[in-house]
Formats: C-alpha cells, structure tokens, sequence
C-alpha cells in the first residue's frame, strides 16, 4: 500500500495481466507436448504408396522386423 489505493487498483491489474501471460504460456506449451504425443502415437501418419491407405502405429508390432507378417 505505498501508493495507496489507486496503487493497490494498479497492482492488482498488472498482477492479472502477469497472471494472464505465464498461464497462457504455460498452457500453450503443455497443449503443444499433448498434441505431439496424439499425433506420433493416435492418429494415422503412415499412407501406403500403392493404394494410398492411411494407418497408425500399432503398439507392439515393429514393421522393421523380418518376421512381420502382412
């Protein structure tokens, strides 16, 4: 209260403003890190070249290895 209470009014606002910006920020970053991990691991990123089949990661399967079986 050095300013008194326009001082207090002006603190106040610059405190939601501050307040506003670092929430933003921080949810801005975890949206991008969640986004990434649904897009790697939920959506369809892999399309055939023969017949243009779009397809996700299949969690357990490795398409590298020589045993896969189509």
């Amino acid at each position: 209260m050095f300013a008194g209470p326009p001082g207090a009014v002006i603190g106040g606002v610059a405190g939601a403003i501050f307040g506003a910006l670092v929430a933003g920020a921080a949810g801005g970053s975890a949206g991008a890190t969640l986004g990434e991990i649904v897009d790697e691991n939920v959506l369809d990123n892999f399309v055939c070249l023969a017949c243009e089949f779009s397809f996700g990661k299949t969690s357990g399967e490795d398409i590298e290895s020589p045993f896969y079986e189509s």
